[in-house]
């Protein structure tokens, strides 16, 4: 099924089970209207094994709701009574199309407006989807297919309607059916084809069709190597830009607006609070069905800030040249912020987030692991990792004793690596930000290979010295 509720919906479902959980998740405000509302409903069987499920009770195009018993309407000749399904299955997402958007009292389709919709189209094949490049090629070339096919039909069509005109004015009846020139016809699918195709002709085509009707802008390119060297680039996504276009919709800005001024009244009402968890209004037990979608999170709304090879980053002039759009570009958010609708909203660079290596290689620390000063936490020798050190001993790294130790490498870059430390930061502009507070620990290494191995060895030794357990039953 298709729910054609709102013009922007256009999701498909397999069961009727997952569409009334659609219903009550996305349309729960016309669903509890008090007025009567007349809705569209496009249903189509999407799996041959799942026909049992037309079978099922109807009672002259009527939903009855779950609650309050309002009656809705619809135009089609089948209804179903969704109260009898539970919500046991997820939506199956599918690609929407111009058959899924609800027609209108007054329709009013243009040529843009159908190019817009078939940008639309690839852009979900191309970007959610996965689809090759030579597959929506392919795709293009069987709707024009298609098309030219419905212009054949059209006009065989065509002599029995001017044959039937013919009768009717012999017999001087007359007709009220709307009648287009075949010759119009035929030139707005060509045109619409013509259109079609110039959309995905090449990767120029296809990105001016982006920006012109979704502000997509292609990433800048950013080139890494020298000019005597063999052409090395990545590829750069402002972050400024993607905010923008973000929290340009109202309703997420106020949201956003919202919980910064909900976490300040809490530190004012509490001055001696240092972190606050939330479980939510359900509690811990909490899944997708219970949270607010506006609350969810999804892959694919991750945005993507840069790509590029990762020989790139062994390479430190390299790797400097890459990440300093980057740098320059979280600094401008820091010091200018950005004004959206009229609020001005300031930045300010908090923490990194990054795994044991990556972390090493982006604070210049030795990725090294076996030997030497492996820890960018403190200055624990790797043939001592394993001697009992209490917590008040451990010689921990500081930002001081690193700049200092910075500055002995810039004198003499022999003498790297100098306790653990190889070379500067390739983020040392970036404002808010230093190697030894702003990189995040290690859960793996540190919690998991690091401290769990010990308490299970203690709590171990303890269980034998009570005669709990034998070293051979162990």
């Amino acid at each position: 099924m298709t729910c054609n509720l709102n013009v922007t919906c256009g999701v498909s479902y397999r069961t009727y089970s997952a569409y009334k959980s659609h219903i009550y998740r996305r349309h729960s405000s016309q669903l509890y209207s008090s007025e009567p509302t007349f809705y569209n409903i496009n249903a189509s069987c999407t799996n041959n094994n799942e026909q049992d499920d037309a079978d099922l009770p109807v009672d002259s195009n009527i939903i009855y709701d779950d609650y309050n018993n309002e009656l809705f309407y619809l135009d089609n000749d089948v209804s179903l009574d969704l109260s009898t399904y539970e919500n046991k299955e997820e939506p199956a997402r599918t690609t929407a199309s111009l058959s899924s958007t609800t027609v209108q009292e007054n329709p009013s389709v243009s040529t843009l407006d159908i190019k817009k919709s078939y940008t639309s189209f690839i852009v979900q094949l191309r970007e959610e989807f996965l689809v090759p490049k030579n597959t929506t090629h392919v795709i293009c070339c069987y709707i024009i297919t298609l098309m030219k096919r419905l212009e054949v039909l059209f006009e065989a069509q065509a002599k029995d309607i001017i044959d039937d005109n013919v009768c009717s004015k012999a017999s001087k009846e007359k007709s009220t059916n709307k009648v287009i020139e075949l010759n119009v016809l035929k030139g707005v699918i060509k045109n619409v084809c013509h259109e079609i195709k110039c959309i995905t002709k090449n990767e120029y085509q296809f990105t001016k069709s982006c920006e012109e009707f979704f502000s997509y802008y292609p990433p800048e390119e950013i080139i890494v190597s020298a000019n005597d060297e063999e052409l090395e680039q990545g590829y750069f996504i402002p972050i400024d830009k993607s905010l923008s276009l973000m929290l340009r919709s109202q309703t997420i800005l106020t949201e956003i607006l919202r919980n910064f001024q909900q976490q300040r009244m809490a530190v004012e009402i509490d001055e001696d609070l240092m972190l606050s968890y939330r479980d939510g209004h359900f509690g811990s037990r909490i899944d997708d069905n219970n949270l607010t979608e506006q609350y969810r999170s999804r892959i694919d709304f991750i945005n993507l800030v840069a790509i590029c090879p990762t020989k790139i980053f062994k390479d430190n002039m390299k790797a400097k040249r890459f990440l300093q759009p980057i740098i320059d570009n979280l600094n401008q958010l820091q010091v200018n912020g950005l004004f959206i609708n009229g609020v001005h909203i300031k930045f300010s660079f908090s923490t990194m987030v990054a795994d044991n290596l990556a972390a090493h290689l982006i604070g210049g620390f030795q990725l090294n692991f076996n030997s030497g000063y492996f820890c960018r936490r403190c200055y624990i020798k790797y043939a001592d990792k394993n001697l009992p050190i209490l917590m008040t001993k451990a010689d921990t790294r500081t930002s001081t004793d690193h700049d200092k130790f910075i500055e002995k490498i810039i004198q003499n870059p022999y003498e790297s690596p100098l306790m653990g430390i190889t070379r500067k930061s390739t983020f040392e502009q970036l404002i808010g930000f230093h190697p030894i507070m702003s990189l995040p620990g290690d859960l793996m290494h540190d919690f998991i290979e690091g401290i769990c191995p010990l308490v299970m060895m203690a709590i171990l030794k303890q269980a034998s010295s009570m005669r709990l357990v034998t070293y051979g039953e162990i």
